[in-house]
Protein backbone atom coordinates (compact mmCIF):
# COMPACT_ATOMS: atom_id res chain seq x y z
CA UNK A 1 0.00 0.00 0.00
CA UNK A 2 1.40 3.36 -1.03
CA UNK A 3 1.50 6.43 1.21
CA UNK A 4 -1.37 8.02 -0.68
CA UNK A 5 -3.53 4.93 -0.28
CA UNK A 6 -2.68 4.71 3.43
CA UNK A 7 -3.77 8.33 3.93
CA UNK A 8 -6.97 7.78 1.95
CA UNK A 9 -8.04 4.56 3.68
CA UNK A 10 -6.61 5.01 7.17
CA UNK A 11 -5.62 8.55 8.10
CA UNK A 12 -8.36 10.71 6.55
CA UNK A 13 -11.33 8.65 7.89
CA UNK A 14 -9.71 8.69 11.33
CA UNK A 15 -9.28 12.49 11.22
CA UNK A 16 -12.90 12.92 10.08
CA UNK A 17 -14.16 10.77 12.96
CA UNK A 18 -12.06 12.65 15.52
CA UNK A 19 -13.31 16.01 14.23
CA UNK A 20 -16.94 14.85 14.40
CA UNK A 21 -16.40 13.52 17.93
CA UNK A 22 -14.82 16.81 19.07
CA UNK A 23 -17.71 18.77 17.57
CA UNK A 24 -20.67 16.69 18.70
CA UNK A 25 -19.74 15.07 22.02
CA UNK A 26 -19.61 18.38 23.98
CA UNK A 27 -22.85 19.49 22.32
CA UNK A 28 -24.66 16.28 23.21
CA UNK A 29 -23.30 16.34 26.76
CA UNK A 30 -24.47 19.92 27.30
CA UNK A 31 -27.86 19.20 25.77
CA UNK A 32 -28.56 16.39 28.24
CA UNK A 33 -26.59 17.18 31.39
CA UNK A 34 -26.42 21.00 31.44
CA UNK A 35 -29.29 23.23 32.49
CA UNK A 36 -30.70 26.44 31.10
CA UNK A 37 -33.15 29.00 32.52
CA UNK A 38 -36.60 28.91 30.94
CA UNK A 39 -38.71 32.04 31.28
CA UNK A 40 -42.41 31.93 32.10
CA UNK A 41 -43.22 32.40 28.41
CA UNK A 42 -40.89 29.56 27.46
CA UNK A 43 -42.36 27.40 30.23
CA UNK A 44 -45.86 27.94 28.84
CA UNK A 45 -44.75 26.92 25.36
CA UNK A 46 -42.87 23.92 26.73
CA UNK A 47 -45.95 22.85 28.66
CA UNK A 48 -47.95 22.93 25.44
CA UNK A 49 -45.59 20.33 23.93
CA UNK A 50 -45.41 18.16 27.03
CA UNK A 51 -42.32 19.45 28.87
CA UNK A 52 -42.67 20.69 32.44
CA UNK A 53 -40.36 21.30 35.39
CA UNK A 54 -41.27 17.82 36.65
CA UNK A 55 -40.36 16.09 33.38
CA UNK A 56 -42.19 14.81 30.32
CA UNK A 57 -45.98 14.73 30.14
CA UNK A 58 -46.49 11.91 27.65
CA UNK A 59 -50.23 12.57 27.38
CA UNK A 60 -49.52 16.04 26.03
CA UNK A 61 -46.63 14.81 23.89
CA UNK A 62 -48.98 12.46 22.05
CA UNK A 63 -51.08 15.44 20.96
CA UNK A 64 -48.14 17.24 19.31
CA UNK A 65 -47.86 15.05 16.25
CA UNK A 66 -48.39 15.78 12.59
CA UNK A 67 -50.90 18.51 11.86
CA UNK A 68 -51.39 19.56 15.48
CA UNK A 69 -48.69 22.18 15.98
CA UNK A 70 -49.89 25.39 17.59
CA UNK A 71 -47.02 27.70 18.38
CA UNK A 72 -47.29 29.27 21.79
CA UNK A 73 -50.46 27.40 22.71
CA UNK A 74 -51.11 26.54 26.35
CA UNK A 75 -52.84 23.34 27.40
CA UNK A 76 -56.50 24.01 28.26
CA UNK A 77 -56.18 22.43 31.68
CA UNK A 78 -53.46 24.88 32.68
CA UNK A 79 -55.14 28.03 31.38
CA UNK A 80 -55.80 29.40 34.89
CA UNK A 81 -52.41 28.32 36.26
CA UNK A 82 -49.72 29.46 33.84
CA UNK A 83 -46.40 27.65 34.29
CA UNK A 84 -43.66 29.47 36.20
CA UNK A 85 -40.08 29.97 35.10
CA UNK A 86 -37.77 27.06 35.85
CA UNK A 87 -34.34 25.65 35.03
CA UNK A 88 -34.28 22.59 32.81
CA UNK A 89 -32.13 20.66 30.39
CA UNK A 90 -30.48 22.58 27.58
CA UNK A 91 -32.25 20.37 25.06
CA UNK A 92 -35.50 22.09 26.05
CA UNK A 93 -34.30 25.07 24.02
CA UNK A 94 -33.90 22.73 21.06
CA UNK A 95 -37.47 21.55 21.67
CA UNK A 96 -38.63 25.17 21.50
CA UNK A 97 -36.82 25.64 18.17
CA UNK A 98 -38.31 22.44 16.81
CA UNK A 99 -41.78 23.50 17.95
CA UNK A 100 -41.44 26.92 16.32
CA UNK A 101 -40.23 25.29 13.09
CA UNK A 102 -43.27 22.99 13.04
CA UNK A 103 -41.43 19.73 13.72
CA UNK A 104 -43.89 17.05 14.92
CA UNK A 105 -43.32 15.71 18.44
CA UNK A 106 -40.71 18.39 19.26
CA UNK A 107 -40.01 17.01 22.75
CA UNK A 108 -39.15 13.59 21.33
CA UNK A 109 -37.20 15.14 18.45
CA UNK A 110 -35.05 17.16 20.86
CA UNK A 111 -34.24 14.07 22.94
CA UNK A 112 -33.41 12.01 19.86
CA UNK A 113 -31.13 14.75 18.50
CA UNK A 114 -29.29 15.05 21.83
CA UNK A 115 -28.83 11.29 22.13
CA UNK A 116 -27.67 11.08 18.51
CA UNK A 117 -25.02 13.71 19.18
CA UNK A 118 -23.77 12.09 22.39
CA UNK A 119 -23.91 8.41 21.47
CA UNK A 120 -23.13 8.97 17.79
CA UNK A 121 -19.98 10.92 18.64
CA UNK A 122 -18.72 8.14 20.93
CA UNK A 123 -19.45 5.44 18.36
CA UNK A 124 -17.71 7.43 15.63
CA UNK A 125 -14.67 7.93 17.84
CA UNK A 126 -14.46 4.18 18.33
CA UNK A 127 -15.34 3.47 14.72
CA UNK A 128 -18.26 1.21 15.66
CA UNK A 129 -21.52 1.35 13.67
CA UNK A 130 -19.90 4.31 11.96
CA UNK A 131 -22.18 4.54 8.95
CA UNK A 132 -25.37 4.61 11.05
CA UNK A 133 -23.85 7.10 13.49
CA UNK A 134 -22.72 9.36 10.66
CA UNK A 135 -26.18 9.27 9.07
CA UNK A 136 -27.75 10.21 12.41
CA UNK A 137 -25.38 13.15 12.84
CA UNK A 138 -25.98 14.26 9.25
CA UNK A 139 -29.72 14.31 9.95
CA UNK A 140 -29.13 16.39 13.09
CA UNK A 141 -27.04 18.85 11.06
CA UNK A 142 -29.70 19.00 8.37
CA UNK A 143 -32.36 19.76 10.96
CA UNK A 144 -30.21 22.46 12.58
CA UNK A 145 -29.58 24.06 9.19
CA UNK A 146 -33.29 24.02 8.35
CA UNK A 147 -34.38 25.49 11.71
CA UNK A 148 -31.59 28.00 12.37
CA UNK A 149 -29.38 28.78 9.39
CA UNK A 150 -31.86 28.69 6.52
CA UNK A 151 -34.17 31.39 8.01
CA UNK A 152 -31.15 33.64 8.61
CA UNK A 153 -29.91 32.96 5.09
CA UNK A 154 -33.30 33.78 3.58
CA UNK A 155 -33.55 36.96 5.62
CA UNK A 156 -30.13 38.49 4.94
CA UNK A 157 -28.75 36.68 1.90
CA UNK A 158 -25.39 34.93 1.59
CA UNK A 159 -23.30 37.97 0.59
CA UNK A 160 -24.70 40.37 3.23
CA UNK A 161 -24.91 37.89 6.11
CA UNK A 162 -23.15 38.83 9.38
CA UNK A 163 -19.75 37.26 9.84
CA UNK A 164 -20.77 35.09 12.82
CA UNK A 165 -23.77 33.66 10.99
CA UNK A 166 -21.59 33.03 7.95
CA UNK A 167 -19.11 31.04 10.05
CA UNK A 168 -21.91 29.00 11.63
CA UNK A 169 -23.28 27.99 8.24
CA UNK A 170 -19.81 27.10 6.95
CA UNK A 171 -19.21 24.97 10.06
CA UNK A 172 -22.55 23.18 9.64
CA UNK A 173 -21.92 22.46 5.97
CA UNK A 174 -18.35 21.28 6.65
CA UNK A 175 -19.45 18.91 9.41
CA UNK A 176 -22.28 17.66 7.21
CA UNK A 177 -19.79 16.85 4.44
CA UNK A 178 -17.55 14.99 6.91
CA UNK A 179 -20.49 12.99 8.27
CA UNK A 180 -21.66 12.22 4.74
CA UNK A 181 -18.17 11.07 3.79
CA UNK A 182 -18.05 8.61 6.70
CA UNK A 183 -21.58 7.42 5.91
CA UNK A 184 -20.69 6.71 2.29
CA UNK A 185 -17.07 5.52 2.54
CA UNK A 186 -16.99 3.97 6.00
CA UNK A 187 -14.76 4.54 9.02
CA UNK A 188 -11.51 3.25 7.55
CA UNK A 189 -9.29 0.42 8.71
CA UNK A 190 -8.27 2.13 11.98
CA UNK A 191 -11.62 1.46 13.62
CA UNK A 192 -13.67 -1.25 15.27
CA UNK A 193 -15.64 -1.71 12.04
CA UNK A 194 -12.40 -1.97 10.06
CA UNK A 195 -10.87 -4.53 12.42
CA UNK A 196 -14.02 -6.64 12.47
CA UNK A 197 -14.23 -6.47 8.69
CA UNK A 198 -10.63 -7.54 8.22
CA UNK A 199 -10.95 -10.39 10.72
CA UNK A 200 -14.03 -11.73 8.94
CA UNK A 201 -12.27 -12.03 5.57
CA UNK A 202 -11.38 -15.61 4.65
CA UNK A 203 -7.69 -16.34 4.97
CA UNK A 204 -5.85 -18.51 2.49
CA UNK A 205 -4.72 -21.81 3.90
CA UNK A 206 -1.07 -22.08 4.88
CA UNK A 207 -0.49 -25.09 2.67
CA UNK A 208 -1.79 -23.51 -0.50
CA UNK A 209 0.68 -23.25 -3.32
CA UNK A 210 0.78 -21.27 -6.50
CA UNK A 211 -0.71 -22.99 -9.53
CA UNK A 212 1.85 -24.96 -11.49
CA UNK A 213 2.36 -24.55 -15.18
CA UNK A 214 1.72 -27.50 -17.40
CA UNK A 215 4.89 -29.47 -18.04
CA UNK A 216 5.36 -30.42 -21.61
CA UNK A 217 6.51 -34.01 -22.18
Amino acid sequence: MTLREACAFKLLPLIARIVLFAAFFPMGWQQIFSSVHCTASDAATLASIGITAEGIDWTTVQSTGFGSMQTGATPPGNATLPPEAFSGRTLYQSALLAHTAGVPYPAIAAWLAALAQLAGAVLLFLGAFSRLSAIALALVLGGAFWMISLPALQQTGWWTMPHDDHLKICAQVSLFVLALMVALLGSGSLSVDGMLGSSSKPRSSAGSTAPRKDIKQ
